[in-house]
C-alpha cells in the first residue's frame, strides 16, 4: 500500500491544484463536474483509496467558495483532509463495511466545523453525512465502483449542506458517468450515472455544464501556471 500511496502521491497534489483553480473562480460547473475532471486525469485510477480524498477536497473547495474564506482556510483544510483521508484503506468498503467515499462526507463536515469526539452538534453533522451516504450506496449494492460512491456522496450531502449551512451546491439534475468502460464491474443498467439508463429518460441537456478537460487545464493555467504544465489529461469529455 505504501508504493501503491507513493505511484499516485501526485494525483493528491493535482486534486489540490483543480480545487484551489475551482475556489479561485478559474472555471464553473457543478461539483460533480469538477469530480469529474479530476477523474478524467492521465493516469488516474479506476479504483484506488485516492477518492476517499476527492469527496472531502470538493465540497470543502465549494463550501469555503461560498462562504467567501480565504484561500489559506482551504488550503489549510484541503491539508487535513488529505490527512485524514489516507487514513482509510483501499477496500474499506468491502472489508470494513463503510465505504471511504461515504466517510469523505463526514470528513468534510468535522473539517468544516472543527468537529471532535467531544463535540456535539458538529459531532451528528458527520456521522449524520456518513450514514446517509452509506444508505444510498447499499440501496444500490456492490460490487464496488470508486466512480459511483464518490457521485452518490456528493449528491447524498448536498440536502444536509443547505439545511446547516444555507449553502446550495450545484449539481445537474442528472449526471453522466464517463469511465463506464473503465470498470471491469461496472453495474451499467443498475448503475444511476451510466450513460445508456440515463439517455432512456433524460435528455442530454440535463446533465449539467459540460467541461471539456483541456478547457479546465486551460482555465487552471490562467491562475496556477507553473502547476498546469505537469497536468496531462486523457481524452474523456466531461
Amino acid at each position: 500500500m505504501a508504493d501503491d500511496l507513493h505511484k499516485t502521491g501526485n494525483f493528491y497534489d493535482k486534486i489540490n491544484a483543480i480545487c484551489t483553480a475551482y475556489f479561485r473562480g478559474a472555471f464553473s460547473g457543478s461539483i460533480l463536474d469538477v469530480t469529474s475532471a479530476i477523474m478524467a486525469l492521465d493516469g488516474f485510477p479506476t479504483h484506488h483509496p485516492v477518492h476517499h480524498y476527492i469527496v472531502p477536497a470538493v465540497l470543502l473547495s465549494a463550501c469555503r467558495r461560498a462562504q467567501r474564506q480565504s484561500i489559506e482556510v482551504l488550503e489549510r483544510d484541503l491539508k487535513l483532509a488529505e490527512e485524514r483521508s489516507k487514513n482509510v484503506l483501499g477496500g474499506f468498503c468491502g472489508y470494513y463495511g463503510a465505504c471511504g467515499a461515504a466517510v469523505g462526507t463526514g470528513i468534510f463536515w468535522c473539517i468544516l466545523t472543527d468537529s471532535s469526539p467531544i463535540s456535539r452538534d458538529s459531532w451528528a453533522f458527520g456521522n449524520q453525512a456518513t450514514g446517509t451516504a452509506l444508505l444510498e450506496m447499499a440501496r444500490i449494492g456492490g460490487p464496488r465502483c470508486c466512480k459511483r460512491t464518490v457521485f452518490i456522496a456528493l449528491n447524498s450531502v448536498a440536502s444536509q449542506v443547505k439545511e446547516v449551512l444555507d449553502i446550495k451546491l450545484d449539481l445537474p439534475a442528472q449526471h453522466i458517468c464517463r469511465f463506464s468502460d473503465r470498470n471491469l464491474e461496472c453495474l451499467k443498467e443498475r448503475c444511476m450515472f451510466y450513460e445508456e439508463e440515463i439517455r432512456k429518460v433524460e435528455a442530454p441537456s440535463t446533465t449539467g455544464q459540460k467541461l471539456s478537460a483541456n478547457h479546465v487545464r486551460k482555465s487552471i493555467a490562467t491562475v496556477m501556471p507553473n502547476v498546469v504544465q505537469s497536468m496531462d489529461y486523457d481524452e474523456v469529455i466531461i
